[in-house]
Formats: structure tokens, sequence, C-alpha cells
């Protein structure tokens, strides 16, 4: 709302404080964290970046974990924003965004196979998971095996349950 609006308007220290104000008013909505976070690092304030991400973090240990790994990253921190997803993996049963954004920052780090492993060991589905799949197999000059298995995948023939599925509709 407001605070995107100053922001466009090339007025950043007023969107900084409509941040602020919606993130004390409504402590609990993550896309007012988001733009704080954000605002922050845009106006080259990392250390306060990093404290409002870690604040978001004491809410929600997963979006805001995510988050503060994401700044560590873009602030030259690669090592510390890997640590801190798979910290975050390990602790809250690897839900589908930490898998993702750590396997990002992995990437990122150079490191495609183990990247391509992190995004292989879980089941999501996304687009984002399959996008770094095939960025992860393209950097190890493997993203024809990709290619073959959509082929594969496009020639099974849907099951009787899918047809009937389809008819319904």
């Amino acid at each position: 709302g407001l605070g995107r609006a100053l922001a466009a308007q090339g007025n950043p220290d007023a969107a900084l404080s409509a941040f602020q104000e919606a993130v004390d008013i409504a402590p609990d909505f993550d896309a007012a964290h988001l733009e704080l976070v954000n605002a922050l690092y845009r106006l080259d304030r990392t250390a306060d970046s990093l404290a409002a991400a870690s604040a978001f973090e004491r809410n929600d240990p997963v979006l805001g974990g995510v988050l503060r790994a994401s700044l560590l990253r873009r602030s030259g921190k690669p090592d510390d924003a890997v640590a801190t997803l798979k910290a975050l993996q390990e602790k809250h049963s690897q839900p589908a965004i930490v898998r993702t954004h750590l396997a990002s920052a992995i990437l990122a780090n150079g490191d495609a196979a183990e990247a391509e492993a992190v995004l292989r060991e879980g089941d999501d589905r996304s687009i984002g998971s399959k996008i770094l799949l095939v960025d992860a197999l393209n950097a190890q000059g493997r993203v024809g095996e990709y290619l073959e298995q959509q082929e594969v995948v496009q020639e099974r023939p849907l099951e009787e349950s899918l047809v009937l599925a389809y008819a319904m509709l």
C-alpha cells in the first residue's frame, strides 16, 4: 500500500516509516516484514535489515529464516546463507520453501551437484524447484537428462482415472 507508493515516488525514508508502522500495527503480516527488511537493505542499512529479519524470524521461523538467509547471500555472505538454510531444513522438517532457497544458495555458491541433490531429496514439483533443477543440471553440463526425462513423461499414456477426471470437467 502506502509504503510501496511512497517508494515508487522516490521517497524511501517515508516508505521505510510506512513499512515500520505496518509491522508495528500488524506484527503477523508477513508482507510488512518483507517490505521493511527490503527497504532497509535498499537504503544500505544491512545491519538494520538483518535485525529486522531476525525479528520477523521470531514470528515466523521459516519465512523469517529464509528472508535472513537471502539477506546474508545478497550482502556477500553466501556461506552463512547456506548454513542458515541448512539449519532451517534440519529444524523444520524440510518445507519446500527452505529446500528451494537452500538449493539456490548452494548453486550460487558454485556447488551444482549439491544443489541438485537437495532438490531431488524432496517431492516439491513447484515451478521454482524445476527451474533450479534445470539450472543445476545445466551447470553440470547435464541439462539433456532433464529434457529426456520430460520426453518420457510426455509419452506415457494418461491413467484411466485422470482421463475420467478430465471428462467430468
